[in-house]
């Protein structure tokens, strides 16, 4: 039994016992997306933008369009079309750009930031949308996988230094034993001498 799930409708079939195709070309994916016969059909049709997406994936969409919404019209201060960035970003994510680039909804706002805190593009060019997206998807995916790679490293350094700062600390710490009495600093007396003074 080898389960793989369609990708128009959303549900997984048996690839060893059903027929099915895989999406070569016009905006329907590589050999890794698998299609049931008849969906595969309908997908050729069908705008893209209108296929089926599960809740998980439909709720990340809708929450980075919202970033990308609240980054363009509060950070930047630009005016910003959500009907018109939902648009797009549906569009993007299903391949339909002049790169035929399919972009992830998280890839889509960082390479946003990427245009314009980075590459300081001008923001008012978008006309309220996210089109500049596709264009600048794959070097924003370099840089920000870089920078993450680099942090990484330099947080492993960290941790290093603090390995080596503990060691040196625990060579260079006094010991104490545990065995050894305190030696009282208030005088005590004992029962002999006050028997004593008090004779005197």
């Amino acid at each position: 039994m080898n389960l793989v799930k369609c990708r128009y409708c959303g549900k997984r079939f048996d690839k060893d016992s059903e027929p099915y195709e895989v999406g070569h070309g016009q905006g329907l994916g590589g050999d890794k997306f698998y299609y049931h016969k008849d969906c595969f059909q309908k997908a050729l049709v069908e705008p893209k933008n209108q296929w089926i997406i599960n809740k998980d994936k439909e709720d990340d969409f809708k929450k980075n369009c919202d970033y990308m919404y609240d980054y363009l019209s509060f950070y930047l201060k630009v005016p910003a079309d959500y009907a018109k960035i939902m648009r797009q970003a549906r569009n993007f994510m299903n391949g339909n750009n002049s790169q035929n680039i399919h972009c992830k909804p998280q890839g889509m706002f960082l390479a946003l930031q990427y245009a314009y805190d980075v590459k300081k593009l001008n923001p008012d060019r978008g006309e309220g949308g996210i089109g500049i997206v596709p264009y600048v998807y794959k070097e924003a995916f370099d840089y920000w996988e870089g920078k993450a790679r680099r942090d990484a490293h330099i947080i492993e350094k960290i941790y290093q230094q603090m390995d080596e700062l503990r060691k040196s600390e625990e060579k260079s710490a006094p010991v104490v034993h545990k065995n050894r009495k305190k030696k009282s600093k208030i005088k005590t007396y004992d029962l002999k001498d006050l028997a004593s003074e008090r004779e005197e």
